[in-house]
């Protein structure tokens, strides 16, 4: 189990310390599959980013387009 999910799910309530420990394995299973698929697709973003975007070849010009493509791709409600 992936250290940073697991204290994700508590900070944002996902799973209890209070909860029996096989319903805590349980979501904890459910919130890793869908934090790989997301992952998941921010990788192929960013592998397949739009460079049409770039003013320059700086490498953190690169980054920022990448980023950018990524939070549109998940903050867009289109």
């Amino acid at each position: 189990m992936n250290k940073r999910i697991v204290e994700i799910a508590e900070q944002n309530g996902f799973i209890h310390k209070w909860q029996p420990p096989g319903e805590q394995h349980e979501r904890l299973q459910s919130l890793e599959k869908f934090a790989e698929l997301i992952i998941g697709e921010c990788l192929d973003i960013v592998a397949n980013a739009d460079m049409a975007e770039l003013e320059g070849p700086d490498p953190e010009d690169v980054l920022y387009v990448a980023c950018k493509q990524v939070e549109k791709h998940f903050r867009d409600t289109k």
